[in-house]
C-alpha cells in the first residue's frame, strides 16, 4: 500500500502526477502553505498528519537528523538536487514504489537517496 506523502514544492509536478495516477495519497506543499513557509513548519505538518515528507532540499535532511537526535519522529525521503538530472521521473517512482513494498520501509525515519 502506498505511503501517504507530503511533497515539497521542489518535487517535480510530473512525479506528483504519476504518484497520484497510481493511487498514492499526496499532499503538495503549494496546496497547504504560502510561499515563505519555513522548512521546520512543513516537516511539523507532515509529521502531525502522519505523512512521509519527500523533497530535494538538503536542509530538510539536516532538520530530520536533528529531530532524530532529539527523539522527535519524522519520516522522510530526501535526495540531493543533482540527482534530479541523473534519475528520471520514472526512476524516482520506482524507488518510491520499492520503498513502499518493504515491511520495514520506515523502521528508520530517514531515507536519503544518494547519487551514485
Amino acid at each position: 500500500m502506498p505511503l501517504p506523502l507530503y511533497a515539497d514544492e521542489a518535487v517535480s509536478g510530473q512525479l506528483v502526477k504519476m504518484l497520484l495516477e497510481r493511487g498514492w495519497d499526496v499532499v503538495r506543499a503549494v496546496d497547504v502553505f504560502p510561499a515563505g513557509t519555513t522548512d521546520e513548519q512543513q516537516l511539523e505538518y507532515a509529521a502531525r498528519e502522519n505523512r512521509v515528507f519527500i523533497g530535494v532540499d538538503e536542509a530538510f535532511l539536516q532538520i530530520g537528523r536533528r529531530w532524530h537526535r532529539e527523539g522527535r519522529h519524522s519520516s522522510m525521503i530526501v535526495w540531493p538536487r543533482e540527482l534530479n538530472g541523473k534519475l528520471t521521473t520514472g526512476g524516482f517512482l520506482r524507488v518510491l514504489e520499492g520503498l513502499a513494498k518493504r515491511e520495514d520501509a520506515f523502521d528508520c525515519s530517514i531515507v536519503h537517496i544518494k547519487v551514485k
